[in-house]
């Protein structure tokens, strides 16, 4: 479940940033199509809500929210930036987390944890247990590949670690004409 996740956060980030800006880019940590805090934000959130759904909304957000803002501070404090900043948006607490998101949160937890869940978990044990075993192996160990080179290798550029290409896209429309 957390690869199908990474993977699915992947494709929302890529897709929501590439729309809102013209820049579609890999941003996340990672250089494989792969946003490891989406895996654990829906583990958790799978996790904690599998027997007992109270509140699952204002829960998740705030749970997830949490998990963003320490993923912000630790990569800051190991690579020396940020991977987002939501310092422009409203309610924000130091440019780590926004009302809005977290909302979004809440509401991804939510749709997660009553149904995207039970249907993956539901589909995963009618597959065959080897066939399982040996994919999630494999993804493991390229997984694992992948981030022992990004330690050495950060991943980052325009539209990843650099805050300002939307102001460096614009910018540049406007001196061309466009």
């Amino acid at each position: 479940m957390f690869f199908v996740y990474a993977l699915f956060g992947w494709i929302i980030e890529f897709s929501f940033y590439g729309i809102t800006n013209g820049l579609f880019v890999n941003r996340g940590f990672l250089h494989l199509p792969l946003l490891p805090i989406y895996g654990f934000g829906a583990v958790a959130v799978t996790i904690m809500f599998r027997k007992n759904q109270n509140n699952v909304f204002i829960k998740s957000a705030i749970l997830v929210s949490i998990l963003e803002y320490l993923t912000s501070v630790i990569l800051e404090n190991v690579y020396g930036f940020r991977w987002w900043d939501y310092t422009n948006n409203p309610w924000n607490i130091n440019g780590r987390i926004c009302l809005l998101n977290s909302l979004m949160f809440g509401l991804g937890g939510y749709v997660i944890a009553k149904f995207i869940s039970p249907y993956i978990d539901l589909k995963l044990h009618k597959l065959n247990r080897k066939v399982v075993l040996i994919a999630a192996t494999i993804i493991v160990v390229v997984v694992s590949g992948d981030f022992i080179y990004t330690l050495f290798n950060v991943h980052t550029g325009y539209g990843i670690t650099d805050m300002e290409i939307k102001n460096t896209i614009d910018n540049s429309n406007e001196e061309n004409g466009k």
